[in-house]
C-alpha cells in the first residue's frame, strides 16, 4: 500500500487540501447525518481500506455514530460501540492533535485487545476531533478487518484532512441543532405566555370565588350549633385546596408574588421527609444526598416546597411497581457560557435533583414535558405539576432540565441561584391571627359584589363601622363628602377604570393619615399599572373573613404603636 516517491505525494495534498475546502462548504450548507455518512464512504474508497467510521463523545464516552463498511454481524451491534474517554489511543492522538497510525493492531500496547478483537481490527489510524477550544469531541477511524493491508504516513495526512472535514461538518450540524433547540424553546415560551395569562384570569377570577365561599363559611361556622361546624370547616377546607389549585394555575404563568427568604434547601427536605413519605407506597423509598455545608437560595420557601413536591409525586407516578426515589443537593458554578443551561448567567448556583427508577421518558417527547396540561400518562393526574415547577423556578431566577432513557429512568435537575447570606431560616410557619375586632371606620372599594358584601358582612361583625364602593371614583367621592373620615382603606389591586395603587395615591391628597391594605386575587398587576409600592401591605385571595379583620387591626397597631 505504500506509493512510489517522487509524484505520489503531490496528488494527496492536494486531494487533502480539496477534502478541507469541500468542509468548509459543507458545515455551512449540509448540516445533518448524511454528509458524515457519505465522509465515511468516501474514506474508506480513498484509503482503499475495510472500514472508516466516526465516533463523537458523549455523556464520558466516545460512541459510535456514523460508518461505512460494516459486514453484516457488526453493523447490528455497530450502535452500541463505546471507547472510554480516557483510552490510551484515543489519548495520544488528542494529545499530539494528529493522526496516530497502528499496523499492527492485535500487538500493540495502545489498543484495547478486547476492542480489536471484537470489531477484528488489524490496521487502524484514529484522527482527533476538537472544538475550537481544543477540547476533544471525537475521532475518525479507518481500519482494515478483512482484508490485509498497511496504512501509509500519506494515508495518515489524509486522515488528517477527513478529521478537519468532520470537526467543520460537526460544528454546522450543532449551529443548526442549537438553531433548531432556540426555535423550540421561543415556540414554547410563547405557548406557555398564552396559556399563563389565560390562566391568570382564571385564577383571579376563581380566588374571588374562593374567598367569598371561605368568607361566608367563616360567617356561618361561629352560628352553628357545634355539631354542625365541622360542615362548615369542610368547606373552608375545600376552599383552601382551590386555592392551591389557583396557585399552580399562577406558577405556570409565573405570576405568583413571592415572598422570598433565604433557605437552606438541604434542610427544607429533610424537613419535608416525614410528608413526603406519606405520600409514597411503601414499595418506594426515599434516598437523600446533600453537602454538609449550607446550601442557601433566596426563594419564597412554600413555593419551593411546592417543586419539591411536585418532583416527588411525578417520580412516585413513574413508578407504579415501586423503586428509589433519589434527593440530592450540591453547590455548583457555572461557567459562561454553559451549554446545559444557556438562559443561566455564569455564576454560584444549588442544583436540586431527583431521580427515579421508572420506565423514563422518551427523547421526543422531553422538550414538551413542562407544558400546561401536557402528560405523558394521560389519564392520571392535571398535568399542571411540572409546568408548576418549571413556573416557580423560572421566576425564582433559575432553570430546570429533564436526562432520562428507557433503562435508567428520569432525572430532573432544578438550578437555583445560590444565596450569600450566612444565616438562615427554611422554616414555614403561618402567622397566628391576632386580635381581629375594633370599632374604627373603614372604606371598603372592591368591583365584585360577592366579595365586597362579604368584605362587609365580617369587618361588621368583629364591630368596625364600615362604607363600600364598587369603584375607585365612588370611593374618591365618599372620602370627599365623609366629614368623619375613615382609618383604613380597603381596596382591591385591579379594577376597571382606575387601579387600587392610584386610588390610594389620590386618597392621599385627600386624608394623607388614610392606611391602606390591598388585596388582590390577580398577582400579575405590573401590566396594569397596579403593582403596591415597596412596603405595603397586601392580602392575596383566597382569605376567610377573620384574616381579613386581623389585617386591618394590625395596621391600625402598627401605626397606633
Amino acid at each position: 500500500m505504500t506509493p512510489p516517491p517522487g509524484s505520489a505525494p503531490l496528488p494527496v495534498e492536494r486531494l487533502v487540501d480539496g477534502l478541507i475546502e469541500l468542509a468548509e462548504s459543507l458545515a455551512q450548507e449540509s448540516p445533518g447525518p448524511k454528509p458524515f455518512e457519505t465522509l465515511c464512504e468516501t474514506t474508506r474508497k480513498l484509503l482503499a481500506c475495510d472500514r472508516a467510521s466516526i465516533f463523537l463523545l458523549e455523556r464520558g464516552y466516545y460512541r459510535a455514530r456514523y460508518n461505512a463498511g460494516n459486514p453484516p454481524d457488526v453493523a447490528l451491534v455497530f450502535p452500541r460501540f463505546r471507547v472510554r474517554s480516557d483510552d490510551p489511543l484515543i489519548s495520544l492522538a488528542h494529545e499530539t492533535g494528529l493522526p496516530v497510525t497502528l499496523n499492527d493492531a492485535p500487538g500493540s500496547a495502545l489498543m484495547n485487545q478486547e476492542t480489536a478483537g471484537s470489531a477484528r481490527i488489524a490496521a487502524i489510524i484514529v484522527a482527533p476531533l476538537s472544538d475550537p477550544e481544543g477540547e476533544p469531541t471525537g475521532f475518525v477511524t479507518a481500519e482494515f478487518n478483512e482484508t490485509p493491508g498497511e496504512f501509509s504516513p500519506l494515508h495518515a495526512r489524509l486522515m488528517e484532512g477527513v478529521g478537519k472535514l468532520a470537526e467543520l461538518l460537526r460544528r454546522g450540524d450543532l449551529a443548526l441543532e442549537n438553531r433548531e433547540r432556540l426555535e423550540s424553546r421561543v415556540a414554547s415560551a410563547e405557548r406557555l405566555e398564552a396559556i399563563g395569562r389565560l390562566a391568570a384570569g382564571v385564577a383571579h377570577d376563581f380566588n374571588n370565588l374562593l374567598t367569598a365561599i371561605s368568607g361566608y363559611a367563616g360567617l356561618v361556622e361561629a352560628e352553628l350549633p357545634p355539631a354542625a361546624r365541622p360542615l362548615a370547616g369542610e368547606i373552608l377546607a375545600a376552599a383552601e385546596r382551590g386555592g392551591s389549585l389557583t396557585s399552580q394555575l399562577l406558577a405556570l404563568g409565573q405570576r405568583l408574588v413571592p415572598e422570598p427568604r433565604d433557605v437552606d434547601v438541604s434542610a427544607l427536605i429533610e424537613r419535608m421527609e416525614p410528608l413526603l413519605q406519606r405520600l409514597l407506597p411503601e414499595t418506594i423509598r426515599i434516598e437523600r444526598r446533600s453537602e454538609t455545608a449550607p446550601c442557601l437560595v433566596n426563594v419564597d420557601p412554600g413555593q419551593l416546597e411546592q417543586v419539591i413536591m411536585n418532583l416527588v409525586l411525578n417520580g412516585r407516578d413513574a413508578m407504579p411497581k415501586g423503586g428509589r426515589l433519589l434527593l440530592e443537593v450540591e453547590r455548583l458554578e457555572l461557567s459562561d457560557p454553559s451549554p446545559a443551561w444557556p438562559d443561566l448567567a455564569a455564576g454560584p448556583y444549588i442544583q436540586l435533583a431527583v431521580s427515579d427508577d421508572g420506565a423514563g421518558i422518551p427523547l421526543e417527547l422531553q422538550n414538551r414535558i413542562f407544558e400546561p396540561f401536557f402528560s405523558t400518562r394521560p389519564g392520571h393526574g392535571s398535568g399542571l405539576g411540572l409546568a408548576t415547577v418549571h413556573g416557580i423556578v423560572r421566576q425564582s431566577g433559575g432553570d430546570v432540565a429533564v436526562e432520562s432513557d428507557a433503562t435508567h429512568g428520569s432525572r430532573f435537575r432544578v438550578l437555583l441561584p445560590r444565596s450569600a447570606a450566612a444565616v438562615e431560616s427554611a422554616e414555614t410557619v403561618p402567622a397566628p391571627i391576632g386580635r381581629t375586632t375594633g370599632h374604627e371606620r373603614v372604606l371598603v372599594v372592591e368591583d365584585e359584589p360577592a366579595v365586597r358584601s362579604i368584605f362587609v358582612r365580617g369587618l361588621v361583625s368583629q364591630g368596625y363601622e364600615v362604607v363600600a364602593a364598587a369603584g375607585a371614583e365612588e370611593a374618591l367621592d365618599e372620602l370627599r363628602r365623609n366629614s368623619r373620615g375613615f382609618s383604613v382603606l380597603v381596596t382591591d389591586l385591579v379594577m376597571p377604570g382606575m387601579s387600587g395603587r392610584e386610588l390610594a395615591e389620590r386618597s392621599a391628597l385627600i386624608d394623607p393619615a388614610l392606611r391602606v391594605l390591598y388585596v388582590s386575587g390577580y398577582p400579575e398587576d405590573a401590566l396594569r399599572g397596579g403593582t403596591p409600592e415597596e412596603g405595603a401591605r397586601l392580602l392575596s385571595k383566597p382569605f376567610t373573613v377573620q384574616t381579613l379583620a386581623a389585617a386591618v387591626r394590625s395596621l391600625l397597631d402598627e401605626e397606633n404603636g
